[in-house]
């Protein structure tokens, strides 16, 4: 499971946060046809162990399903398109450990390591993780707004099944 905080960011626990403590957990897999000590920072989310057991047993996923097969990754296959972005959100509802009246959010996680946040207020969070990787220093300026990361962040807002492929895939 992915963790709980313990003062990061100034949050003594909880883990609804956008923070990469909170989002980020490996996945590990070990059966037929993985080899032994292989690995890949391809993003995987658990939108796709669906299609994964599916496409393992044969059958076939339905069109409707937002994740897709992880079998190429797992097989070390050449896998010329795949997500480059990933959903980041929060409702209304309660999360344990978090306030009653923690505000919803979202926001957009790349591959190649930016995260941009919004959360209902108007707050915006902008992070290089490459440079930043502890997400300790917000980049966002109003004057010069992440316009690419914001388009893709509304087309993966409303996207279901084949087009949310797409929006994760990006431009």
């Amino acid at each position: 499971d992915n963790g709980q905080h313990a003062g990061e960011h100034r949050i003594p626990d909880g883990k609804a946060q956008p923070y990469e403590e909170n989002i980020y957990m490996p996945l590990v897999v070990r059966g037929p046809g993985v080899k032994a000590g292989s690995t890949t920072d391809s993003l995987a989310l658990n939108t796709d162990f669906f299609p994964t057991f599916t496409d393992l047993a044969g059958a076939t996923t339905p069109e409707d399903v937002d994740g897709r097969t992880l079998r190429p990754l797992l097989e070390g296959s050449m896998v010329t398109t795949w997500r480059t972005a990933f959903l980041l959100e929060r409702g209304i509802h309660p999360y344990p450990g978090l306030s009653q009246d923690a505000e919803p959010l979202y926001g957009i996680r790349t591959s190649d390591g930016r995260k941009y946040v919004e959360y209902s207020g108007g707050f915006r969070e902008l992070y290089d993780l490459k440079t930043d990787p502890y997400e300790l220093d917000n980049s966002y300026d109003a004057t010069s707004p992440p316009v690419g990361l914001a388009r893709r962040l509304e087309a993966l807002k409303g996207c279901a099944g084949a087009t949310c492929r797409a929006a994760e895939d990006g431009p």
